[in-house]
């Protein structure tokens, strides 16, 4: 899969994410979003990783605006190995985060 489609998944479950959690009842958000928040790590991992192993640098053109000229998204191995260490922690959290919020509504 390419790079591109990985990041645009990333970004689509984080939007999905911030939805799911206006929408869903309450007692049903922390399972939600753990999931959400777990496929979204692995897409970034997935992505990151795969600039770590090619080499090569990632850039993509956000938008044009005239007073600003271009926004533009680049990705280089150093930065990658950045993105895949928080991917690496940001898994974890995001299962445990899911039984924590259970364990602090059990007890309010």
């Amino acid at each position: 899969m390419e790079t591109s489609h990985l990041l645009i998944i990333f970004l689509l479950l984080c939007a999905g994410g911030v939805f799911l959690s206006l929408i869903l009842p309450e007692r049903r958000n922390p399972v939600a979003l753990a999931w959400v928040a777990s496929l979204s790590s692995v897409a970034i991992l997935l992505a990151s990783g795969k600039i770590l192993l090619s080499g090569q640098t990632f850039q993509a053109e956000l938008w044009r605006i005239a007073s600003l000229g271009v926004i533009s998204l680049k990705i280089d191995r150093l930065s990658a190995l950045f993105i895949f260490v928080t991917g690496i922690v940001f898994l974890p959290v995001s299962i445990y985060s899911a039984r924590y919020r259970d364990t602090l509504a059990v007890t309010a």
